[in-house]
């Protein structure tokens, strides 16, 4: 005879509630990062010049002078200073090309009208006429200021990125042998030292190849402005170096901004074009030919993935977000390829979809 009692089951798992937990937790994350930006700003930073720093000492230990290797301290002092004097240097670059840029902003304003007035036969009077009203209406003053906020920020946060970096530095190698006793285990804290080494080696490349690559643009830049004789050639120059590290923007930055320096300068005349083409010819080739081939294979970073990642750090954390928006993205996409949950994710961010973890990588 049954039974009138029901038999209890277990309710199955609802899969909303994972997707829940999921959207909490991102939401925690981006109010975190947004919030916290003050301090993670600095902090990452930091961490980028101290990679950029180990970088350049590895390569620096490597070099052998009278059949001796540099020493790794000696190399690391060396690669530091490197960097210092780098950062100093621009700084007084942009700071001496300020009051320049600033006493030529009314001339300037009056060129961009001429120019206008030169086009009105192509754009037509009516566009022509709203563009100068606008031009009338423009304040250089606040352009001037608006440029200088990125530099005003790093002057007065640079002690303290200098610092965060001094103490990383004296703590990486203590750092090791903390490890297993802060997440338990050496089998746990060998693992965590591999995906660091992966990834702090992925973004060593990253920064020493662009590095390099935005410096030879930047040189070149220099060399045709200086040519031509367009005005502040110097502070194009560094500005070239920079925003180099901007995916896709900085190729167009580096051509459209000098160009129209010289446009303003010059007129349709022959030192723009030679601009106009010098730039595009220099980018083309550094961008889409020398970089590629030093890379190789490269980040294994889809573009359309990359673009995303520049808008979403750069909408969180501005400038700075824009230029940490590759090193972060290569972060993320080798933290979630050691986990099987969030591997799909991290195949979506490479550029052909093969991802592997540190735990593969020994078992292959």
């Amino acid at each position: 005879m049954l039974s009138d009692e029901k038999v209890a089951h277990p309710s199955p798992a609802v899969p909303s509630q994972g997707w829940f937990r999921g959207i909490v937790t991102l939401a925690i994350f981006l109010v975190f990062v947004h919030q916290g930006s003050e301090f993670l700003v600095p902090v990452a930073i930091a961490l980028f010049v101290f990679i950029l720093i180990e970088a350049i000492g590895s390569r620096t230990h490597r070099i052998s002078i009278g059949g001796r290797i540099i020493p790794g301290w000696l190399a690391r002092i060396l690669s530091g200073a490197v960097v210092l004097v780098s950062i100093i240097g621009v700084v007084l670059i942009i700071s001496s090309q300020v009051r320049e840029i600033a006493e030529a902003a009314p001339e300037y304003t009056k060129r961009l009208q001429d120019r206008i007035a030169d086009l009105s036969g192509l754009i037509g009077e009516g566009s022509a006429k709203r563009l100068s009203q606008t031009i009338e209406n423009f304040n250089p003053a606040e352009l001037i200021g608006s440029l200088s906020t990125p530099l005003q920020w790093l002057l007065t946060s640079g002690i303290l990125i200098l610092f965060y970096t001094i103490f990383m530095i004296a703590e990486s190698q203590a750092f090791g042998r903390k490890l297993p006793h802060i997440v338990g285990s050496q089998a746990r804290a060998h693992r965590i030292m591999a995906v660091s080494r992966s990834a702090a080696k992925a973004i060593q490349r990253y920064m020493w190849i662009n590095t390099l690559t935005s410096l030879i643009a930047a040189i070149l830049t220099y060399a045709v402005l200086a040519a031509t004789g367009t005005d502040f050639a110097s502070a194009l120059a560094v500005l070239v170096f920079f925003t180099a590290f901007i995916p896709t923007i900085g190729t167009v930055f580096g051509i459209a901004v000098p160009a129209l320096v010289a446009l303003l300068q010059f007129g349709l005349s022959g030192p723009f074009f030679i601009v106009l083409a010098g730039t595009f010819v220099m980018r083309m080739l550094v961008d889409n030919a020398l970089q590629p081939a030093m890379a190789g294979k490269g980040l294994n970073l889809s573009t359309l993935m990359v673009m995303l990642a520049l808008a979403f750090w750069g909408g969180l954390w501005g400038l700075a977000g824009a230029f940490l928006s590759v090193p972060l993205m290569v972060v993320t996409m080798i933290v979630f390829a050691q986990f099987p949950a969030l591997r799909p994710f991290a195949a979506a961010m490479s550029s052909d979809g093969i991802v592997s973890s540190e735990e593969d990588k020994e078992n292959a």
